[in-house]
């Protein structure tokens, strides 16, 4: 066994240090720490990448950080009439923009009254897909659309839905502004069939590039296997390390 305290051997005139058990301990939680945190962001860097990409259309303005809102004369959910607003945010919660949000955890499409307090009174009707992408292209024409996980259930009809459709308009451009709410330019559709919505925009990146992306450049996400084959090595190799450490003692 180690001795309790740190031991200088001497080999060659050259003194090198050897650690208690506590201090070779401690050495290796903290390298562990290191490398699952490491792991940890580059997951999320992978994920990132994933949701804000989709080859030949332009989602950076859509995925800043920012709310975005409209106003839609249509009736609110549960009310008889308009206007109403909508709050919505792509690849992320509104809650990790704005702090009054947080209470709504992975909120990511909201609808309130005009005259109500957001996070009081609102309807969640579409939450964050963590880690997934959540845009794909239009079958029929150019454009594409974004989809959530389900919002809050309904008393009738079931968990509440909503998909977001982007419809090419070279002249309507989305100009975020960061860390504050943004407004939806350009005309305005929602359409509401019992607990689905359909919100339709309008958006210059939504018309098709003629340089998509180059697929040597994308970032591909760490998928959950590989990171628990990377977390199974670290694992094992500190095993071995110790037993080594134990068996030269």
């Amino acid at each position: 066994m180690f001795k309790e305290r740190l031991m200088m051997v001497s080999s060659n005139n050259m003194h090198v240090p050897i650690y208690s058990d506590g201090l070779l301990s401690k050495n290796l939680v903290s390298t562990t720490v290191y490398i699952l945190i490491t792991i940890y962001l580059m997951s999320n860097l992978g994920e990132a990448a994933k949701c804000n990409e989709l080859d030949g259309y332009e989602l950076n303005s859509l995925t800043s950080k920012t709310v975005w809102k409209l106003t839609s004369m249509s009736p609110c959910y549960n009310a008889t009439h308009g206007p109403c607003n909508y709050l919505l945010t792509f690849c992320q919660s509104l809650g990790s923009i704005d702090s009054q949000y947080i209470q709504l955890g992975d909120a990511a499409v909201i609808q309130t009254t005009i005259t109500d307090t957001p996070n009081h009174t609102a309807i969640v009707l579409g939450k964050y897909k963590t880690g997934k992408q959540i845009f794909k292209a239009s079958n029929n024409e150019e454009g594409f659309y974004a989809t959530f996980n389900p919002g809050q259930t309904a008393d009738v009809c079931g968990p509440l839905t909503v998909t977001v459709q982007f419809l090419c308009d070279k002249t309507v451009s989305w100009n975020p502004v960061l860390g504050n709410i943004s407004r939806i330019p350009g005309q305005i559709e929602v359409k509401q069939d019992n607990c689905h919505f359909d919100v339709i925009l309008q958006y210059n990146g939504a018309c098709r590039r003629l340089d998509p992306i180059d697929p040597s450049t994308r970032i591909d996400p760490i998928s959950g296997g590989s990171v628990l084959l990377i977390v199974f090595s670290v694992f094992l190799s500190l095993y071995l390390l110790i037993g080594m450490s134990y068996n030269n003692s």
